[in-house]
C-alpha cells in the first residue's frame, strides 16, 4: 500500500488562506537565495552539508501555515512581529504579505553573504532586519513590551545551556496579552522513537557536532510536549495551545511500505508527531499559569483533520483492536495485582497471628520464671 501525500495541497483544507501565502514566500525565498554560497552554515553545524535547502523550505511551507493559522485564530491582524531566528526570512516574508509588521533577527554578519539576496527580499517587503551581533541573543537592544507577537521557530532546541534564558527574553519583548510562537523538534517523534529502541542514538550525530567549529548550532537538546507546556507555565503564560504535525515526510512526496504505518499510527496518535508547536499569551500572572492544567493533552488542537479523515478504516479497526487488547491486559494485570495483594494480607495477618502465639508463650514462660525467682529470694525456696 503506498500514500500519494501532494503537498502542499493536502494541508489546503485545513490552511485555505495559509497555504498560498506560505508557498509565494518560500518561492521567493528559494529566488533570491538561489546561487548563495551557504558554506558559512556548515562551520558550526557540520550536519548541514550538502543539505538540500529547496526541500528543507518547501517542506517548511507546512510549519509557516500552522504559524499564520495560529495566529489568525486568535484574532492577531496588522501586528508588530519579532521573527526571532530568522534565518532565510521566508516566516518573516510570508506574515509581512499577511499584513503584519515585521522585524527579524539572526546572526546575519556571521553568516557573511550567506543571507544576502534574502535580506535584500525581506527590506524590499518593509521587514526590518537585526543582527545578534547588535541587539544581543538577550533582546537586550529591544525596549520591553514592543512586539505585540513573538515567533521563534526551531531555535529553542539549538540552546547550550538552559531555555530559561531564551524564553525570559523573548517575553520581556513582548506586550501585555503578547503571543508567543514556538515550534521545535519532538523528541517522541515515532521514527525518533524507532532509532532509539534499535540502539541508535537520537542525538545529533557525532561526527559532524565532533567536526564542528565552537560554538556548535546543532540541536543540544529536543523537548516533549509537557516539557513546553511547563515551560511556557513557569514564564507566565496562559491560554497555552499546543499543535503537532508532520512535515519532512512531504519531502517523500509519496509513502509506502513501514512509513505507511508510521503515518497513520501518528495521525491517530499526535504525541507521536514530528513537530510540537505552541501558541501563549503573556499575562504575568505565574500563579494563574502555574494553577493551569499540567495535562499537555486538555492543550492540544487538532489542526489537521482532514488527515484525521484519511485515516483508513482498517487502520482504524487495528487500533481499536490494539487498544482492545490493551485495556484487556490491564484489566488483567489490575486484576492480578488484586489477588496478589490479597494474597500478601493473608499471609500477613497469618504472620501476625503467630507472633501472637509466640508473644503469649514468650509471656507465659517469663511469667512462670519471675514466679520462681520471687520464691527463692523472698521464700527461701530452692
Amino acid at each position: 500500500m503506498s500514500i500519494s501525500l501532494e503537498f502542499p495541497r493536502c494541508l489546503e483544507v485545513d490552511f485555505p488562506d495559509e497555504i498560498a501565502l506560505a508557498s509565494t514566500a518560500v518561492e521567493r525565498v528559494l529566488d533570491a537565495s538561489a546561487g548563495a554560497n551557504l558554506e558559512p552554515l556548515v562551520r558550526r553545524s557540520p550536519a548541514l552539508k550538502d543539505n538540500d535547502w529547496s526541500v528543507y523550505l518547501r517542506c517548511s511551507v507546512a510549519r509557516m501555515a500552522h504559524v499564520l493559522g495560529a495566529l489568525s485564530r486568535r484574532g492577531v491582524h496588522g501586528a508588530r512581529i519579532l521573527d526571532v531566528g530568522s534565518y532565510f526570512g521566508n516566516v518573516s516574508l510570508m506574515l509581512a504579505s499577511a499584513g503584519h509588521r515585521v522585524e527579524a533577527v539572526d546572526s546575519y554578519r556571521a553568516y557573511e553573504s550567506a543571507f544576502a539576496g534574502c535580506q535584500n527580499l525581506m527590506r524590499a517587503a518593509g521587514i526590518t532586519i537585526h543582527d545578534f551581533a547588535d541587539v544581543g541573543y538577550d533582546l537586550r537592544g529591544f525596549d520591553g513590551g514592543t512586539f505585540d507577537a513573538v515567533i521563534c521557530l526551531g531555535v529553542i532546541e539549538h540552546v547550550p545551556h538552559t531555555p530559561r534564558l531564551l524564553l525570559e527574553s523573548l517575553n520581556r519583548v513582548l506586550t501585555r496579552d503578547g503571543y508567543l510562537v514556538l515550534d521545535t523538534p519532538n523528541q517522541a517523534y515515532l521514527y525518533t522513537r524507532q532509532r532509539l529502541a534499535s540502539g541508535e542514538s537520537v542525538m545529533a550525530p557525532i561526527a559532524a557536532q565532533y567536526a564542528s567549529d565552537i560554538p556548535f548550532e546543532g540541536h543540544h537538546r529536543e523537548y516533549i510536549p509537557p516539557e513546553l507546556l511547563w515551560m511556557l507555565q513557569q514564564i507566565g503564560h496562559t491560554e497555552v495551545e499546543i499543535e503537532l504535525f508532520n512535515y519532512s515526510v512531504y519531502a517523500l512526496g509519496a509513502i509506502d511500505g513501514r512509513d505507511v504505518d508510521n503515518f497513520w499510527a501518528m495521525t491517530l496518535d499526535p504525541a507521536m508527531r514530528e513537530i510540537i508547536m505552541t501558541i501563549s499569551r503573556k499575562t504575568g500572572a505565574l500563579a494563574e499559569a502555574a494553577s493551569a492544567s499540567a495535562d499537555w493533552r486538555q492543550h492540544f488542537v487538532e489542526t489537521e483533520p482532514h488527515w484525521l479523515a484519511c485515516v483508513p478504516e482498517q487502520v482504524r479497526a487495528r487500533q481499536r483492536q490494539v487498544e482492545a487488547a490493551a485495556e484487556i491486559a490491564a484489566q488483567r494485570t489490575f486484576e492480578n495485582l488484586v489477588d496478589e495483594i490479597a494474597t500478601r494480607d493473608r499471609t500477613i495477618a497469618e504472620l501476625h497471628r503467630h507472633i501472637g502465639w509466640l508473644q503469649r508463650e514468650r509471656d507465659a514462660r517469663l511469667d512462670e520464671r519471675l514466679k520462681r525467682y520471687w520464691r527463692r529470694v523472698f521464700g527461701g525456696a530452692r
